[in-house]
């Protein structure tokens, strides 16, 4: 008797077993593929800016920095190389626009501001190609007053 309780649970145990997996085979769920971004960075070449110290001599500002490109589709190879003086432009207008450029190097909020609007400049010329392209981050390589 034993052994037909035992025979017969090992039946039900491989039927529920059997029925579970054909279930989630017949509905698992369903990954859709999401496509990954296509990144690319920009090194801009130094941007050197002359500004007035705090008792008229002048101050010389080196900035170095690259951006990261985000993009559904991927760019062209020769964008960076056609947008170039329309990027250096933008970037420099809009390091020029910024009030507390002499504050630069000292203060935080400056430097959070100088990144926000570089991002911002590089940002307007890119959505002349691709309205769906972001600036992932922008990185500050050399930033120092002589």
């Amino acid at each position: 008797m034993n052994k037909k309780i035992l025979i017969g649970g090992s039946i039900l145990l491989l039927l529920a077993l059997g029925g579970g997996g054909a279930w989630w085979i017949l509905h698992r769920p369903t990954v859709t593929a999401t496509p990954k971004p296509y990144m690319r960075q920009l090194n801009f070449k130094s941007f050197v800016l002359s500004v007035q110290g705090p008792h008229g001599t002048p101050h010389y500002l080196v900035i170095n920095m690259s951006a990261v490109i985000s993009s559904p589709k991927a760019l062209p190879a020769t964008w960076a190389v056609t947008h170039k003086a329309m990027l250096r432009a933008s970037v420099l207008s809009a390091l020029l626009r910024l009030p507390d450029i002499n504050e630069t190097i000292t203060k935080p909020p400056v430097r959070a501001a100088l990144k926000k609007s570089v991002r911002q400049a590089v940002l307007q010329v890119l959505r002349q190609t691709d309205s769906q392209a972001t600036v992932t981050d922008l990185y500050i390589t050399k930033l120092l007053m002589q």
